[in-house]
């Protein structure tokens, strides 16, 4: 019996060491404007087009600067602008990007993995399949997320507030403490639209007269909640 027990501990012992070690995320500088800062363990160093990063690294963009960074693994890449920081990979399973502050671009192309793709910022996580869409986060954590094409799924960690579909022609706001809602985007914003002067949530300022927390309209002059939240309350 007791061998049998030891042999057991031996086989189990074997297969641990025959299960590959899981493979690290990598990244890559597909395209690089003026300033743009890579932070590891190494320190500080200015990155060229070309170059290759490994989760954990930072990337900070100048008040010129942007870049398009790729991940081959989740078919996945996103666009950097300027005065912003993001931290590559994470220790949440299927985060393959987090935007710390600033302004980003994502582009997700079909993918026949089960691995999720998500990218995180303050006050909620961001999951695809495949689309594009604009995410802001300014400095005291207040972001929008606009999509251009596809869906994304928006998650809270705070109680009551469900997952919610946002699909493209409509934005959702939140922050650190405030739970998403869902509204129509401004009208005629698109990829170029956006990327040029955003919809501006950032520091109370909310286009075409809106408010933070504003859903859909309603006849009556109400507000609608996302699919799905109704159960929440309201921030």
């Amino acid at each position: 019996m007791k061998s049998a027990f030891f042999g057991v501990i031996v086989l189990a012992a074997v297969a641990v060491a025959a299960t590959p070690p899981a493979e690290p995320v990598t990244y890559r500088f597909d395209k690089v404007k003026s300033k743009v800062i890579l932070v590891n363990h190494e320190g500080e160093r200015r990155v060229a087009e070309g170059a290759d990063a490994v989760g954990g690294d930072v990337v900070r963009t100048g008040w010129l600067g942007s870049a398009l960074v790729s991940s081959p693994r989740h078919n996945a890449r996103f666009e950097v602008l300027s005065s912003s920081e993001v931290t590559l990979g994470s220790d949440q399973p299927g985060v393959i990007l987090r935007l710390e502050r600033g302004r980003l671009k994502a582009m997700f192309d079909a993918f026949a993995g089960d691995e999720p793709r998500v990218v995180a910022t303050p006050g909620a996580l961001l999951a695809v399949r495949g689309t594009r869409y604009g995410v802001d986060v300014d400095s005291k954590g207040n972001a929008s997320v606009v999509v251009f094409e596809g869906t994304v799924e928006v998650s809270s960690p705070i109680g009551g507030f469900e997952p919610f579909a946002v699909h493209a022609g409509q934005m959702a706001e939140y922050g650190r403490g405030r739970g998403p809602m869902m509204r129509e985007a401004p009208k005629g914003m698109d990829e170029r639209s956006w990327e040029q002067r955003g919809p501006k949530t950032m520091d109370g300022g909310h286009p075409e007269g809106g408010q933070a927390g504003d859903g859909p309209g309603m006849k009556d002059g109400s507000r609608s909640m996302p699919h799905g939240m109704g159960g929440g309350k309201r921030p």
